[in-house]
């Protein structure tokens, strides 16, 4: 497959389990300022490394491996299962614990061995629900640019709201 094709949100989707509460996604999910980030890709993508890395800068971890989304109040939202609640996996190390909340979820992140250098802004909908879904390759600054984003997005939807 090529890598510069539109998102393969289908592949990702398919390993999804839905129903008619929400869809359980293999997938990681972090918040910023109140807007959370779902992070997918393929297994040994990145998904926990990013997540990692984003929770370091100041991010709140969501849930990692499987994530619980559903729509409430036009919104998309983001929580894990009960069982992986305020747990990370940190690969060569173990599970560690951490403190986890639900968030909505403001943007996703398809993570990509390679992406352009500027990818277009693609759009998803889950449950309903359209989200901006964002090509990304990892790199040393993706976390730090995902966290910057997730701020704009908070930003824009405050001017928005007032």
């Amino acid at each position: 497959m090529d890598d510069f094709l539109p998102s393969a949100c289908d592949v990702w989707l398919d390993y999804s389990v839905p129903s008619e509460d929400g869809q359980l996604l293999h997938a990681n999910a972090v918040s910023v300022d109140g807007g959370g980030l779902l992070i997918v890709g393929p297994s040994g993508a990145g998904k926990s490394s990013l997540t990692l890395q984003m929770i370091a800068l100041g991010a709140t971890l969501v849930a990692d491996d499987r994530v619980w989304i559903s729509r409430a109040h036009e919104r998309l939202w983001a929580q894990a299962p009960s069982a992986t609640q305020g747990k990370i996996e940190a690969r060569h190390l173990g599970i560690l614990q951490i403190s986890a909340q639900p968030s909505q979820i403001s943007a996703v992140v398809e993570l990509r061995k390679r992406t352009p250098r500027l990818p277009p802004v693609e759009k998803v909908v889950l449950c309903g629900t359209t989200v901006p879904l964002y090509l990304a390759s990892m790199s040393d600054y993706l976390a730090s640019a995902l966290l910057i984003l997730l701020r704009q997005l908070a930003m824009d939807e405050t001017n928005d709201a007032g």
